[in-house]
């Protein structure tokens, strides 16, 4: 009977993780949880002896080893726009995302003296904007988001690691950011921002 249950388990365990993977807006995320849940389905197919589940499951975590594969290696094409506010690409994207970027930067309209917008294309997709005041060789970013389907830090990496980054041409040398939410700082993190505490803030900051 134990044993039987924890079959019954494992199978609502896989529904459950497939379900939690239809949610989610980065495909690598989407991929990384299907894949276990069709792991799961799987074993679950072969221990209750349904081979046509066990079968197609197996197949569905390979497909996904592939697609992550692909994901992971894949050479994506990097390019950055500057804008002003005026901007009807610029205003259509805070448009579009203005629902989500309100509950974390609730200022986004109010300009900023010598501002600094710069939309970061991948793949010539929209995967992201950054609003910043410029004060002298620093960059103090007011706003870094990454639109949802873009979220696995590439976009960061290629805005303030690559050598030829549209900050480094305007001869900036210092990008800081105080994060609106905690969960910002793994990002800043791994693009290589150092933590530190400035007027009793929790603050980035990269030289780049």
């Amino acid at each position: 009977m134990d044993t039987i249950n924890l079959v019954e388990w494992a199978g609502y365990l896989a529904s459950v993780i497939v379900a939690i993977s239809l949610t989610m807006t980065s495909m690598i995320k989407l991929r990384w949880f299907n894949m276990v849940g069709s792991l799961i389905f799987t074993i679950y197919g072969f221990m209750i002896e349904a081979y046509p589940i066990a079968l197609v499951n197996a197949f569905i975590v390979g497909v996904n080893i592939v697609f992550l594969f692909k994901m992971y290696t894949k050479d994506d094409y990097f390019t950055t726009l500057e804008v002003d506010r005026n901007d009807p690409y610029f205003k259509g994207c805070l448009k579009f995302y203005r629902e989500q970027l309100l509950k974390e930067y609730p200022e986004i309209d109010t300009p900023l003296k010598d501002e600094s917008i710069v939309l970061i294309l991948r793949d010539m997709s929209v995967a992201g904007f950054c609003i910043g005041n410029i004060e002298g060789d620093t960059l103090d970013l007011k706003l870094d988001y990454a639109t949802p389907a873009y979220r696995d830090f590439k976009t960061g990496k290629y805005l303030f690691g690559n050598k030829d980054s549209v900050y480094k041409n305007k001869g900036i040398k210092t990008v800081k950011a105080v994060p609106p939410a905690e969960h910002y700082h793994k990002y800043y993190k791994s693009v290589g921002f150092k933590e530190e505490e400035v007027n009793g803030k929790v603050c980035f900051i990269k030289s780049i």
